[in-house]
């Protein structure tokens, strides 16, 4: 009806029309050119009535797919382990009301140009219009995946998750730094398998500092090379010249690891290390993850690394003459390196993967954008285990340490898709100890390295393909 308000021209335009033709004629005038008028406006008005009677039909149609969704909903809470056909009931009406408020949006989305109706061009150019994995019906870790646009009420919640937990709007303010240590009764460094870090007398990261700094769980992970085992599949992101973690998972526990690192210094080690390359199953992969696939400009970062924080000009304030003061330009010395990047669902479909068992990111920094796509494309992440260093982040300064906006934006949607944090290096994280981010006034520069295992599904998520 609204639209019918919009499009129908008002009263006055039709008794106006009419007088004027009453005019025409006292006055001798050819009445044609007044019933050619009204006839194409008898025209205009049938095709408007048939427009809107189709939007009324669409949304009546929408209607009862959401209250068939959410009965199906309701049946689903008790008969979704034994009915799996009703899962998938549920997952097929999603889709198609998906794919009817996609063409809703379309036919409401034009804009007019004199007249002329042009469509939105470059509508995702920067914000994604998200999309979730739909259900495998296997328990496999290779093979293709599908996937489907959120509806729109699911749409405005994940609006709601991500902006209202990044306002600290809600329960908890503290999503940051809340453990749930019970679902992880043996977690490990997996430094205690390696034998140069054992020494009497000696905790392993005392011995092998900053070799092993991501945390796993270690219940239920049952490689190839455990009795009873499956093959498994890990991604570590991120590796420097240290590349123990993804080595440990292949030598231990026979996984399947991918290694990804564009820096040049990780290229050049992989390139000259004949141990590496000598690995069966253990693959290294010379570009980093992001939010997009191409190109980006990463820049110098500590330790020969390559980071995506860019310096900031600053003041120096310790040297001034007459009121004015010293400007720095850090970024003019900082290297810049156009280095190729893919998001997460791109690698997986190029690498074969559906389901991953862990998944580690340490990327100085990039670890924000391959999470937001991650969770726009997939709607959760597509693995058991889940181990990121968090870089450069800030406290909310009315709750200090345990608090950070971003970073309760990222846990919350982790919470939502069935993940739960078992550990973290240190609550609230520690700052950084350079001076030169306290000249660039970057006082709350933050780090920390978390751990999260997956207990259950989200009922709209990719659900695991079988129990490890």
């Amino acid at each position: 009806f609204f639209f019918l308000m919009i499009r129908r021209p008002p009263r006055s335009t039709l008794s106006s029309s009419s007088a004027a033709s009453d005019v025409y004629k006292r006055q001798g005038i050819n009445a044609e050119y007044g019933e050619h008028s009204a006839r194409q406006m008898a025209h205009q008005l049938r095709a408007d009535w048939v427009l809107g009677a189709l939007t009324l039909l669409l949304a009546v149609w929408n209607v009862f797919l959401h209250m068939r969704i959410g009965a199906l909903e309701q049946r689903a809470r008790v008969v979704v382990p034994t009915r799996p056909s009703d899962s998938a009931r549920l997952e097929r009406h999603l889709t198609k009301m998906s794919e009817m408020e996609e063409m809703m949006m379309h036919e409401m989305g034009l804009m007019t140009e004199n007249g002329v109706a042009v469509e939105r061009a470059d509508d995702e150019f920067n914000v994604r219009v998200p999309s979730i994995m739909v259900q495998s019906g296997d328990d496999g870790r290779t093979g293709r995946y599908e996937t489907r646009k959120l509806t729109i009420s699911e749409r405005l919640r994940y609006l709601e998750l991500k902006t209202n937990s990044r306002a600290a709007w809600g329960n908890y303010f503290d999503m940051e730094s809340r453990m749930f240590q019970s679902v992880c009764q043996r977690k490990s460094d997996l430094a205690e398998f390696d034998p140069t870090c054992i020494q009497p007398g000696k905790r392993t990261d005392e011995v092998c500092i900053g070799l092993y700094d991501h945390h796993i769980c270690l219940d239920g992970l049952k490689g190839s090379k455990v009795p009873g085992g499956k093959p498994c599949v890990v991604y570590d992101f991120g590796i420097r010249e240290q590349p123990q973690f993804g080595v440990m998972m292949h030598n231990h526990f026979g996984c399947e690891v991918h290694a990804f690192d564009p820096s040049p210094i990780s290229v050049a080690f992989y390139r000259q290390s004949q141990e590496l390359q000598a690995l069966k199953n253990y693959h290294f992969h010379n570009y980093g993850a992001g939010s997009r696939d191409g190109v980006v400009n990463l820049y110098e970062y500590n330790w020969g690394q390559v980071g995506i924080i860019q310096e900031p000009a600053y003041v120096n304030a310790s040297n001034c003459n007459n009121g004015n003061c010293q400007i720095v330009y850090p970024g003019s010395d900082q290297k810049k390196f156009a280095l190729d990047v893919k998001t997460l669902p791109a690698i997986m479909r190029e690498l074969g993967h559906k389901y991953i068992d862990v998944i580690k990111v340490d990327v100085e920094g990039s670890e924000y954008t391959l999470m937001e796509s991650m969770f726009d494309e997939l709607g959760c992440p597509p693995c058991d285990q889940f181990t990121v260093e968090w870089h450069h982040f800030s406290n909310d300064p009315r709750y200090g340490a345990g608090s950070s906006p971003e970073l309760n934006s990222l846990v919350t949607l982790m919470h939502r898709c069935g993940f739960r944090q078992f550990h973290h290096h240190l609550e609230g994280g520690w700052p950084t100890g350079e001076d030169k981010y306290i000249e660039m006034h970057m006082h709350n520069v933050r780090y920390n390295i978390v751990s999260f295992k997956k207990i259950q599904d989200h009922k709209y998520g990719f659900a695991r393909p079988g129990k490890r």
